[in-house]
């Protein structure tokens, strides 16, 4: 099998996931004539990076390029994390998570 369809099968496989969760796939525009993009790969660069080769839908612009998706910061603290990956904590989150550190759990 070549390495194109194993890419394909396995964007197709995410998509069918994220379809069946209902949720939104957040696209972009062709940063040229502003049609819509599809995914052709994807190449994981570290936990906290992904690279995305997208090309241009209208036929007339062509265009293929790559963009990041990257993980800037953590919302909601994971029940399993993994030390070995740092990821920013932001201000709602740290304040939270210091707030339910300072309960006073005592048990009665």
């Amino acid at each position: 099998m070549s390495t194109n369809v194993t890419q394909q099968k396995s964007l197709s496989c995410c998509w069918n996931l994220l379809e069946g969760l209902k949720m939104r796939v957040i696209g972009l525009p062709c940063p040229h004539c502003e049609q819509s993009v599809r995914a052709i790969k994807s190449r994981t660069m570290s936990p906290m990076l992904k690279e995305i080769t997208y090309r241009c839908q209208n036929e007339e612009c062509g265009h293929v390029f790559v963009a990041g998706l990257e993980v800037l910061r953590t919302l909601s603290l994971s029940a399993q994390p993994n030390y070995a990956v740092k990821i920013p904590i932001s201000q709602h989150a740290r304040a939270s998570a210091l707030n339910q550190l300072s309960l006073n759990l005592q048990v009665a």
